[in-house]
């Protein structure tokens, strides 16, 4: 919901400082910390390394209980979309990529089902209270106007159209793509099995500058995403940049919708 500002339904607990609420999602993988029914000794989340938590930008929960099953990248500034896409894939958290994610698929998802009988009319008549929860209902779109979940048509309208990819836009996307998973394999996955507890720490307060720290054994992976329209400060307590490739000498200043990540 930053990026959304969508601030009722299931996203109403997150509607102040989302920006910050999300570094802290960063920093310690889990934002609320929820009671264990087995011991109230359970570890705190923040304890636990970076790669006990899965971060995603968007599931099947976030897509299909929504009115028209719209994707993020459909909703957004692109280059902020391009910021966060950074943000997930060279973050230490395991990252979830939703199908389509890797292309920019126009497919939208929707909520579908294989139900029978009162079973299937209760699913179809609760979609506009879930489609509330989740963004509500656009303007001009009533409880009718959404597709029946169990109608086979809705299924088949949710699956990948793999011949987009011929697309250039959704050539190039996925070719980005594949340069993310590159560097996270080269530069972040090594630092992976040294992580342990209490590893991320926010550097910066500033609410759309996403800079944490993450403290990885003898090694501190750096990510700096400005994900304004402005340019910010970055300091000088960076490591060796290896994301964008650099043969300069390191920025002090982070230019607007740009990432950046050093290995210190």
């Amino acid at each position: 919901m930053a990026v959304t500002g969508e601030a009722s339904g299931h996203y109403a607990p997150f509607g102040d400082k989302p920006w910050q609420k999300m570094k802290q999602t960063l920093k310690k993988g889990y934002l609320c910390d929820g009671n264990s029914f087995q011991s109230r000794d359970r570890a705190h989340s923040a304890s636990l390394p970076p790669t006990a938590f899965v971060h995603f930008l968007q599931n099947h929960d976030q897509v299909g209980n929504r009115a028209l099953g719209n994707r993020l990248h459909t909703m957004i500034d692109q280059r902020c979309h391009r910021v966060l896409t950074e943000i997930l894939m060279l973050s230490p958290q395991i990252p979830l990529l939703f199908m389509g994610d890797d292309h920019l698929t126009p497919r939208r998802f929707h909520f579908f089902a294989d139900y029978n009988g009162e079973l299937a009319r209760a699913i179809a008549a609760g979609r506009s209270t879930e489609a509330e929860n989740f963004g509500g209902l656009p303007e001009g779109c009533g409880a009718r106007d959404l597709p029946d979940p169990n109608d086979l048509s809705t299924f088949l309208d949710s699956k990948l159209d793999w011949d987009v990819l011929a697309d250039d836009e959704a050539a190039a996307w996925a070719s980005f793509f594949k340069r993310l998973i590159k560097v996270r394999r080269n530069h972040v996955i090594p630092l992976l099995p040294d992580a342990d507890g209490y590893a991320g720490s926010v550097v910066s307060a500033v609410e759309q500058a996403v800079f944490l720290d993450w403290k990885l054994g003898a090694r501190t992976l750096q990510l700096r995403a400005n994900a304004s329209g402005r340019a910010m400060s970055m300091g000088r307590d960076c490591g060796q940049r290896v994301y964008p490739p650099v043969s300069e000498a390191a920025e002090e200043v982070l230019q607007p919708w740009t990432t950046h990540l050093y290995v210190l």
